[in-house]
């Protein structure tokens, strides 16, 4: 174990994979935030981020199941991770930043096409 910590290729190691999940994390970030509807809270540590929507759906749960259906996203429902005092007041889902930079411009892609689709328009919005 002490040799482990004491090994100067573990900092290059570390850095390198830091370096790597800020780059997903931005991608992911700058591309759903470019979509109109969505409103992503930017994560400074977690894997994941979340992703408030303006939809149809007016719960998170049938809001990830079309996800699911229509787009091939899988995400977590907030509902989850929230009681009904400290739930977010949109429907929002929890995105993980790991996936490779490619899947994750094509989830991009997938985000865009289905707000094309179910996204609430500005004089819509709540």
């Amino acid at each position: 174990y002490l040799a482990a910590l004491c090994d100067p290729a573990r900092t290059a190691y570390y850095s390198a994979n830091r370096d790597k999940l800020r780059r997903r994390r931005d991608l992911l970030h700058q591309g759903l935030s470019g979509i109109p509807g969505i409103h992503i809270i930017r994560p400074e540590g977690a894997f994941y981020l979340i992703a408030g929507m303006e939809t149809e759906y007016d719960n998170d749960l049938d809001l990830g199941l079309a996800l699911l259906a229509e787009a091939g996203i899988c995400s977590s429902q907030m509902s989850a991770f929230f009681d009904r005092k400290t739930l977010p007041t949109r429907p929002a889902v929890r995105l993980t930043i790991l996936p490779r930079p490619d899947v994750l411009e094509d989830a991009v892609h997938r985000f865009d096409r289905f707000m094309a689709r179910h996204g609430c328009s500005a004089e819509q919005s709540p």
